[in-house]
C-alpha cells in the first residue's frame, strides 16, 4: 500500500488517478479527473460510490460482462487492495458469488472491509 502512495500521492486527486489507472487502465483525462476529485472532496460521493461508477461505466460494460467469477475477484483484488487474493479470501468470494449474488452486490460487500478503509484513509476520502 506504501507504493500506492509513493506513486499517486496521498490525496483525493492521487485516490482518483489510481483508479484511472488500475480500473479503466489508462490516464485520467483532464475533466474527468477534476469532476471526480471534487466529488470526493466535496463529499458528493465518497471513495465507494467512485469506485462503483467506475466499474460499472459504459467504458467497462463489456469486460466487466464478459468477466467469470474467478476474475472479477481478481480484478478486485487488484484494483482496490493492488494484492492478489490470499487463497482463503479469493474462495470466499467466489463461493460468495456462485451463489447468485450480483457483481455490484459483491463490489459493495468487498468495500465493507477494514482494509479498504485503510486505504480510503490513506488517500484522505471518505470510504
Amino acid at each position: 500500500i506504501d507504493e500506492l502512495l509513493i506513486l499517486y500521492g496521498s490525496t483525493p486527486e492521487g485516490f482518483v488517478k489510481m483508479f484511472y489507472d488500475t480500473i479503466l487502465e489508462r490516464l485520467p483525462d483532464v475533466d474527468g479527473q477534476n469532476y471526480w476529485t471534487e466529488q470526493l472532496k466535496t463529499g458528493v460521493f465518497g471513495a465507494s460510490k467512485v469506485a462503483e461508477h467506475f466499474i460499472f461505466s459504459g467504458e467497462l460494460d463489456a469486460k466487466i460482462n464478459a468477466m467469470t467469477n474467478e476474475e472479477f475477484i481478481n480484478f478486485l483484488y487488484g484494483s482496490f487492495l493492488s494484492r492478489t487474493p490470499d487463497i482463503d479470501g479469493f474462495n470466499s468470494w467466489v463461493d460468495y458469488m456462485n451463489s447468485g449474488v450480483s457483481k455490484i452486490d459483491v463490489l459493495r460487500a468487498f468495500m465493507n472491509n477494514q482494509e479498504w478503509f485503510d486505504i480510503c484513509a490513506m488517500f484522505n476520502v471518505v470510504p
